[in-house]
């Protein structure tokens, strides 16, 4: 009877736990920031993923967002132009960002444009 308990205890002690690891690990905490550049200006449309997931959003007109992520997780920040970064949430509610110029990836960005084609008039005559 006495090992009985004592397995009891232990499988009780295991319980709580496994429970309490998975909700620590579990939490979500609201993440807010801004992504500026190097001259301080906000960046309108850059990406912001939570990494290793498809939960993202995107800045508004002042660089801003707002996003929930997982409280040790990771943020990744992309925007054409711009050096892709990643930031370590470590339970944070704001985060910050200043992205830095490209320019290798802009002189590899090409542009193009559809060019408008004419319908032709065609007529059959019998």
């Amino acid at each position: 009877m006495f090992a009985s308990k004592k397995l009891g205890r232990f499988l009780a002690a295991m319980c709580a736990v496994v429970l309490t690891a998975g909700s620590l690990w579990a939490q979500n905490v609201t993440v807010t920031g801004k992504v500026v550049d190097s001259n301080n200006e906000p960046i309108v449309g850059a990406y912001v993923v939570v990494e290793g997931t498809s939960v993202g959003t995107s800045t508004d007109v002042n660089g801003g967002y707002r996003i929930s992520a997982p409280s040790n997780g990771t943020l990744t920040f992309t925007c054409i132009g711009y050096k892709t970064q990643s930031v370590t949430v470590s339970g944070r509610n704001v985060i910050d960002v200043t992205l830095l110029d490209d320019a290798e990836m802009l002189q590899e960005t090409v542009v193009t444009a559809l060019g408008i084609r004419r319908k032709r008039n065609t007529r059959v005559i019998h």
